[in-house]
């Protein structure tokens, strides 16, 4: 090997250390932190009409009380997607409990459409979560917070079922 090619592998092994060394000193967020994040990713999701991006937040192990898994909720979703017009959707903050690896977030949701003016749904939207654990880049442990129940207290419908 030629010394070039040493020189630059040594500075490529101090960066790969240094970069990873950054990431894994950094005080990781908070659990209420993560799902937070999760919360007004799905929110955004909803707004932008992107069924993926609300499933990114769901668990396969998802089921809400009315039954409802994550292949229906997908289908749900595009399905109400598809045939209405412009939603907004608004959440108030959530309201977080962390107990170990599980979590309850309670929030209000109204759900209006744009085109009819109509307010499609209006109510408390009671999430559980799970903690899992994964990785970032398939080698930086890290934890990612995901929907495994919903739960609609003010109302037999689900938002998701309306248009959501």
């Amino acid at each position: 090997m030629q010394r070039s090619s040493k020189t630059a592998a040594l500075i490529l092994i101090l960066l790969v250390g240094a970069v990873t060394w950054h990431l894994l000193s950094k005080n990781p967020p908070t659990d209420d932190a993560l799902i937070r994040s999760a919360f007004d990713s799905a929110v955004f999701a909803a707004n932008e009409k992107s069924a993926s991006g609300i499933m990114a937040e769901v668990a396969d192990d998802f089921q809400d009380d009315n039954g409802t898994n994550p292949v229906r909720l997908r289908a749900e979703l595009m399905d109400g997607f598809h045939n209405t017009g412009s939603l907004t959707v608004f959440a108030s903050p959530a309201l977080i409990t962390v107990t170990g690896d599980d979590a309850v977030s309670t929030s209000h949701v109204s759900v209006h459409s744009v085109t009819d003016g109509i307010t499609v749904f209006n109510g408390n939207v009671t999430l559980t979560w799970h903690r899992y654990q994964t990785h970032r880049w398939l080698v930086i442990p890290a934890r990612v917070w995901l929907v495994n129940h919903a739960s609609f207290p003010d109302s037999s419908e689900s938002p998701y079922s309306m248009g959501i």
